[in-house]
Parts: structure tokens; sequence; C-alpha cells
């Protein structure tokens, strides 16, 4: 076995930030009333992430970066081809000869061909960016009439307004709670069924692979670099919203 360095510490503390952040938004918005001020800037706080993650999805470390864990569609493909769920509903075989040789050897756990990201947990890491983005993004232009009004809500037409609302409480909330409870399910199969534990690699950083990897690099001027990415994604939302 061989033991690499997957996860830089800024994508660790970005992970476990944005579980806070998130879990804290949750907590807040089913309070209401004087908690949707926390709530709105949590919902900043969001944005600051995400914009961060984009910027470390291109210059973070190697399992971190976005090139080298995109889902494309022979990837994907390939992938589900070497899963025992798409094995068990497909009887064509695969001429694919090192997938055909993976098969034979249960013993190798499926993920160990991808030390950061499977493609289908890619595919779940953009759907849940994705989702967060239009989740603060209808936030922003939100108004409850209530107790919150978005700082971009005077701008727009009272039907955009509406519109981001019910989206905001009724659509991207329930769509992020699926993701959510998606994401911890995968967490508990892997470590009951498959015996991988990825929560504790997400917190120490190194994972146990069959075949050499590339490590990533995480050196102090690395993250020296992504203390200063973070804050200029902080200066960049106080400007957007500087805008409204």
């Amino acid at each position: 076995m061989h033991k690499i360095l997957v996860w830089d510490l800024p994508t660790r503390l970005f992970h476990w930030l944005l579980v806070l952040v998130i879990s804290s938004q949750f907590i807040t918005g089913l309070l209401g009333g004087v908690w949707l001020n926390l709530h709105g800037l949590l919902g900043y706080l969001t944005l600051s992430l995400i914009v961060f993650r984009i910027f470390w999805g291109f210059w973070g470390g190697y399992w971190s970066r976005f090139i080298n864990f995109i889902p494309n569609s022979t990837r994907f493909f390939h992938y589900l081809k070497s899963t025992r769920i798409f094995s068990t509903f497909s009887r064509a075989p695969t001429r694919n000869h090192e997938l055909d040789n993976f098969r034979q050897h249960r013993t190798v756990p499926v993920s160990n061909p991808y030390p950061g990201h499977n493609p289908l947990g890619a595919l779940s890491v953009f759907m849940m960016l994705l989702v967060l983005t239009l989740q603060v993004v209808s936030g922003l232009m939100s108004d409850d009439d209530i107790a919150f009004s978005g700082p971009f809500s005077r701008l727009v037409n009272n039907n955009t307004v509406d519109w981001m609302t019910w989206y905001h409480s009724c659509v991207g909330y329930y769509i992020l709670l699926f993701l959510i409870v998606l994401h911890v399910s995968a967490i508990l199969y892997y470590k009951f069924v498959k015996s991988e534990y990825l929560t504790s690699v997400m917190i120490h950083g190194y994972k146990k692979i069959e075949a050499p990897a590339v490590a990533s690099i995480d050196t102090m001027t690395k993250r020296l670099l992504a203390l200063v990415f973070f804050l200029v994604s902080v200066l960049l939302v106080y400007l957007l919203l500087c805008l409204a």
C-alpha cells in the first residue's frame, strides 16, 4: 500500500468550514426572525468560500484541481462499468481488459484507482457548488416581507424577488438538503460496506492506495497562497455587496 497526501490543508479547511457554515445556515433559517440577519451574513461567507474553491480548483493541490477530477463522459462511463451496480444490471461484456481484471479482483476497492474524487464523487462536487451558488444568489434577491430583505432585492423587479424567494425557500432548500443526505449516505456506505473511512481522510489528508500516485503539494508557500485567495474572495464578495 502507498500512503500519499490527497487533500492539502486548505482543501480540508474549506470542506469543514463549509460544513459548519451550511449547518449554521440551516439552523438560523429554521429559527427565522432576528436569526435571519446572521443567516444572511453566513450566506456571504458561503459565497466567499465558493469563490475560493474556484480559485483553488485551478491553483490548489493536485487532487483539488478541477482538471484532475472533471467527470468527462469516458471516465464516468468506465467508472460505472467497474462498479458492482452496473455489472449487476448489464450483461454486455466490456472490451476494456483493465476493467475485466479489475472486476476479477474484488478485494481491491473500486475507489482505489481514484486517490481523489471518483467520477461520481466529482459530479457531486460540481452539483454541490452549483446548487450552493444558486442558493446564495437567490438569497441575495429574496425578501420575506417580515424579517429579511436581500441586498439586491431592491435592484430587481417584484416578480424576480418573488421568484427568487420561492426558489430559495421551496426549491433550492430541498435540493441542497437532498445532496447533503446523499453525501452523508455515500460516506456511510464507504465506511460500513467498503471499509473506507472518507471522513478521517478529509481530516488528516492521507490515503492508502494500491498503486503509486501523485501526491498533493502542501507546503507553507501553498498555504499562504490559499490564504491570499481566500482574502481576495472575501474582498470580491464585499465589493459585490457594495454595488447594492
